[in-house]
This record gives C-alpha cells, structure tokens and sequence, in this order.
C-alpha cells in the first residue's frame, strides 16, 4: 500500500510541476515563421510563481531602461526577433536570435549556461544560469510570454538557487490586431 501512494504521489508531483510554460493548444494561433504587432508595454494578466513586481513586455528583455506605451514586435523566418519602440521623440530597437518551436511558439535565450557532472543526471555537480522567453499568440490575438530563470546550482544533492516561471499576457495595440504572416 505505502508503495502504491509513493508512486502515486511521486505522478502527481511530476504533473504538477509540469503546469509551467503550458498554454492549452487549442488557446493558440499556429506560428508559420512570421509575426508581426503592436504590444501594450504592461501586461494584463500575470501568472508567476514568485512574489516580484510584475514585468512589462521591455522588462522582460532586460530593456528596462524606457518604457513606452506599446512595442512592436517582428519574428522574420522562424529565426530572428526584432522589437522596436518610440520613447521621447527617438526610435529604437533590438534584435535577438531564436528559434521557432513546434509552430507554436518562439523562443529565446538571452542567458544558456549549463555544467554538470556527469552530463545530463548531473548529481555531483551542477550549476545552470538559464533565462528563456516563449512567445506565442493567441486565438483573440494577444501574445503570450513564458519566461522561465534558472539559476539553481548543486553539489551532490543539495540543491541551492532559484528557479521561476512567470506567463504574462499582453494585449495588441494601434492597429489591435496581431498579423501571423505566412
């Protein structure tokens, strides 16, 4: 009996560790490869798993130094992402590197590092400085950010850091709506 509630106990906690960077499938927009809109700075719902202010679209990317009203958001061929923006008369912009995922998400890394030993069950030593953003679109044209931190190390099995994930929705602006180009 005690082994019956162990392994039961054991699948529950793999569930419900897995709620994370799950959007319902059918919520989403299938990605082609291209997108392009307009997106309201703030958020207007925020799931985290962490007690921190909430973060605007700019925060996110670590461009926290303006804030303006709404970004522009591009995704070109399923690889690069540009964000651009109009703060105090002047444009700016930023481009990242990424990837397009399973068709229904984009994703970057602005930090991947990993160490373990041994590779991949890494139970003597490990140390992961991880920050991934997943940006997808809904079927009522807001887009939807997953970012997961990770910055937990271990040795042997003391595990030491911290590790969150925060989903934020954002509204599309100006022309309210978002275009999947294909």
């Amino acid at each position: 009996m005690k082994a019956v509630l162990l392994a039961l106990s054991a699948v529950f906690l793999l569930v419900a560790c897995n709620r994370h960077m799950q959007q319902e499938r059918t919520l989403l927009q299938p990605m082609h490869g291209n997108l392009s809109a307009y997106v309201q700075n703030k958020p207007y719902r925020v799931e985290k798993d962490v007690h921190s202010d909430t973060l605007s679209f700019m925060d996110l990317f670590w461009l926290n130094k303006e804030h303006p009203d709404s970004v522009f958001l591009e995704i070109k061929n399923g690889k690069t992402l540009y964000l651009s923006w109009y703060f105090a008369g002047q444009k700016a912009g930023q481009v990242f590197d990424g990837k397009l995922v399973k068709q229904q998400y984009f994703e970057v890394y602005l930090k991947n590092k990993k160490t373990e030993i041994p590779p991949a069950f890494n139970f003597l030593y490990g140390n992961h400085d991880i920050y991934r953003i997943r940006i997808s679109i809904t079927k009522d044209n807001s887009i939807v950010t997953d970012v997961l931190r990770n910055g937990r190390g271990n040795v042997l099995l003391i595990i030491m850091g911290e590790k969150y994930f925060i989903k934020s929705f954002f509204k599309t602006g100006h022309t309210g709506i978002a275009q999947v180009v294909q």
